[in-house]
């Protein structure tokens, strides 16, 4: 029989590692969206997020060119 000192199990397993793909996946994609806003605004405004402000305001107009 056993003794009350002896170890039942080999202890708690290592916690998971935390995956970031998913934080670098939205961290290229909030890069290419700012780089979007500015090439579109003329370099007038730096973020993807100013430039949206922006046209709620009524301060910048997108508007889509139709082929000829």
């Amino acid at each position: 029989m056993k003794s009350k000192k002896e170890k039942k199990g080999a202890g708690k397993p290592a916690p998971k590692k935390y995956d970031y793909t998913s934080t670098k996946r939205s961290q290229k994609r909030t890069a290419q969206d700012d780089t979007w806003a500015q090439m579109v605004s003329g370099g007038k405004y730096e973020t993807l997020r100013k430039l949206m402000t922006a046209i709620h305001k009524g301060e910048f107009v997108l508007v889509a060119a139709q082929p000829t």
